[in-house]
């Protein structure tokens, strides 16, 4: 592995400080050794270990250094990660609005935006009695953690709080709730509403109505607009590699040539030109 350095290894950072904790002891070992060598030989023993303990001193430095920006990099996703609280509740546990909000709160907060979505009593002419909801917790987590990681890439964010419950919630109660604080209003208003609709489109949380006469699992809006972008997507997709267009001159003019292209190549076909 000649010519790695440290920041080549996935290491953490509490190794690489023992590392350099103890080539720095074995560099001050070493210096003492030299030292008092230097001190029975001449009398300049004492200003050499003097000069050699600066140079070790500046070594380690410079080695603390090379770990500084990758290290503080690290620092700041891990620390806006940690001003992120994501909850999936459990049945029967409702979802305990200030809470969230408190979480989010902070005096440069400027703006706190929340979304609280709650069971109505009718649908479309059917009185509903309760939602009941069921998720697959490990990948809803994960996937409500890249929305917010892609809020904070978009707005200028300082804590995000999302809470979802599972199992039944009766009419007038909250499923999900999320609460966004900024410093200005217009970054937390603009995440808050992207997170509702990300999380409505994306994570996988089902919900079933429960009607006086009857139950339905239903899919969001917003699960059905996504899915139907990405089966569109695919469809002209696959129509542009199945395409085959042929366009042949008949010579006059400056555009004599003759250019085909077949399969747009998706086959593993050459496009040709004359």
């Amino acid at each position: 592995m000649g010519g790695g350095t440290l920041e080549h290894f996935n290491w953490s950072p509490e190794l690489h400080l023992l590392l350099l904790s103890l080539s720095l002891l074995f560099l001050v070992g070493t210096a003492g050794r030299i030292s008092n060598k230097a001190a029975e030989d001449d009398d300049d023993g004492g200003i050499r270990h003097a000069l050699f303990i600066s140079g070790v001193e500046f070594l380690f430095l410079v080695m603390v250094s090379t770990l500084k920006p990758k290290d503080t990099c690290e620092g700041e996703k891990m620390a806006a990660e940690d001003r992120d609280l994501i909850e999936i509740l459990e049945e029967h546990n409702p979802v305990d609005m200030a809470k969230y909000i408190n979480y989010v709160s902070a005096p440069q907060a400027g703006a706190i935006a929340t979304f609280s979505g709650t069971t109505r009593d009718t649908f479309e002419g059917k009185t509903v009695l309760e939602l009941q909801y069921e998720a697959y917790v490990p990948m809803a987590v994960r996937c409500i953690k890249s929305a917010c990681q892609s809020a904070r890439s978009s707005w200028n964010l300082m804590s995000i709080a999302v809470a979802h419950r599972l199992g039944p919630v009766p009419v007038g109660e909250t499923s999900v709730f999320i609460a966004v604080s900024s410093v200005h209003r217009d970054d937390a208003l603009d995440a808050c509403k992207f997170l509702i609709d990300e999380i409505k489109a994306s994570v996988p949380i089902w919900k079933k109505e429960v009607y006086t006469n009857g139950e339905v699992w239903k899919e969001n809006k917003e699960f059905l607009e996504r899915k139907s972008e990405l089966e569109k997507g695919a469809r002209d997709e696959n129509r542009c590699c199945r395409k085959r267009l042929e366009s042949k001159t008949n010579g006059h003019g400056c555009c004599g040539a003759k250019v085909k292209i077949d399969d747009g190549g998706c086959n593993g076909e050459s496009t040709e030109a004359e």
